[in-house]
């Protein structure tokens, strides 16, 4: 493998191709290879059954939704 300035896309290709990820995405072994989170994992504080998501999310809307209008009105 080439590093440095003479280094080329060839030369680490296998490590980036998303193979590794992918089989630690399908069978959550993370010793398998690389995976990704992002920032937004920091927000996540419960896990709730999807009905009750889904419940929140509706109910949130509605708040936001309701809140800007009344803003808008006054």
């Amino acid at each position: 493998m080439t590093r440095g300035p003479g280094a080329r896309f060839d030369d680490v290709a296998d490590l980036v191709s998303g193979v590794k990820g992918r089989e630690v995405l399908e069978t959550g072994n993370l010793e398998a290879g690389i995976y990704w989170a992002g920032m937004s994992q920091g927000l996540i504080d419960d896990i709730p059954a999807c009905g009750h998501l889904l419940n929140r999310i509706e109910a949130e809307a509605t708040a936001i939704i309701g809140d800007r209008l009344a803003a808008m009105m006054a």
